[in-house]
């Protein structure tokens, strides 16, 4: 009874050795013209990355998915490069970001919007609503307890049909594709499916002479980073400013009509950043 157990357990043990040689013979050519597909967010990615790491699935196929049923096709051996950038094709829409806790932050925003949209090389606005807006602006400033709160809902009221005409804009398929950049260019906050914040890099002059506003790039997930921002006044040597955690800054004291260059960085914590240092903005002092 003894041999018979230790002649079984020798069978099963050459059985099962033998299975993983066949079994690990086999793992190279398992992924060989298989289709996986991922959302395309940034926990997907990952994943999707991890899969193309692995022995044997380096030349299947894996579609990144979006929320909208469209899919970014990887063709076999290619790599995957984990880079969480605004989907072109979704309807994102602008924000008056102006909550009135400080009234000196929100006149400043109120005139920053005005400025911006005078002479918009997107949207057209007409000089009227400028107008309006630029009184309700006014007035809000001047106003003192207890009508201060009617004057900041006149002047929202002033600016929401301006606000209007760039969501109207970017509401146009055509127009999707620069919709952020558009809205961003108004100085309007964007938001896009969900309600989560979108931006590209870029930067706007300040109605403080001399002064630019830079806008960063934010990770359309929602991961958390810090942005790295810098300056040149001749697009060779360039000069870092203040890290910050918003992605929006200041840079000012130029003269007018000083050329200046800067660039931008999102840094988010992984290894392997997927963010790296934007291309040059150009924008002259004024």
């Amino acid at each position: 009874m003894k041999n018979k157990i230790v002649t079984f357990v020798i069978v099963m043990m050459s059985y099962i050795l033998e299975w993983k040689k066949v079994a690990a013979a086999e793992v190279k050519p398992i992924g060989e013209g298989l289709k996986f597909s991922f959302p395309n967010t940034w926990k997907g990615r990952t994943l999707a990355e991890k899969l193309r790491r692995r022995k044997g699935f380096e030349n299947s196929i894996i579609i990144l998915t979006d929320d909208h049923g469209t899919g970014l096709k990887l063709e076999r051996g290619m790599p995957i490069i984990l880079m969480s950038l605004p989907d072109p094709n979704q309807v994102v829409k602008g924000v008056l970001n102006m909550t009135g806790d400080n009234k000196s932050v929100t006149v400043e925003l109120g005139r920053q919007i005005i400025s911006d949209c005078t002479s918009n090389i997107h949207v057209s606005v007409a000089s009227g609503l400028l107008t309006v807006a630029t009184t309700s602006v006014n007035n809000y400033e001047a106003a003192h307890e207890p009508a201060v709160h009617e004057f900041y809902r006149d002047m929202i009221d002033a600016f929401e049909p301006i606000l209007q005409l760039f969501n109207t804009f970017v509401k146009v398929p055509a127009n999707r594709s620069h919709g952020i950049s558009t809205l961003q260019s108004g100085g309007f906050h964007v938001v896009g499916p969900g309600g989560n914040h979108l931006a590209v890099f870029g930067v706007r002059t300040s109605v403080v002479a001399g002064q630019f506003l830079l806008t960063g790039n934010v990770d359309p997930d929602g991961i958390r980073g810090l942005h790295d921002w810098w300056f040149s006044l001749d697009n060779i040597n360039w000069t870092r400013l203040r890290p910050t955690k918003n992605n929006h800054t200041k840079s000012g004291g130029y003269t007018r009509g000083q050329l200046v260059y800067f660039r931008h960085e999102l840094i988010v914590e992984d290894v392997d950043n997927p963010y790296g240092l934007s291309d040059p903005i150009s924008r002259t002092a004024s």
